[in-house]
């Protein structure tokens, strides 16, 4: 969650990624698709990974990097 709790009383849907929704929560499910090396710019299928530790990722990085 981004946002305070209190958040939830101003929103107009509430988006659950995973798990089970509860009444009134719009369901999502993301599926890894390929990492990429921000160094190498060298990609492979997440599938493919044998000895990860974590993992993070952004869909839009032009949202979230300084403009």
């Amino acid at each position: 969650m981004r946002e305070r709790a209190g958040r939830l009383k101003s929103v107009d849907a509430v988006i659950v990624n995973g798990g089970v929704p509860r009444s009134g929560e719009i369901p999502m499910h993301l599926l890894p698709g390929q990492a990429v090396n921000l160094r190498t710019g060298m990609r492979c299928d997440v599938a493919q990974l044998e000895h990860v530790v974590a993992m993070a990722g952004l869909d839009i990085r032009r949202a979230f990097l300084p403009r």
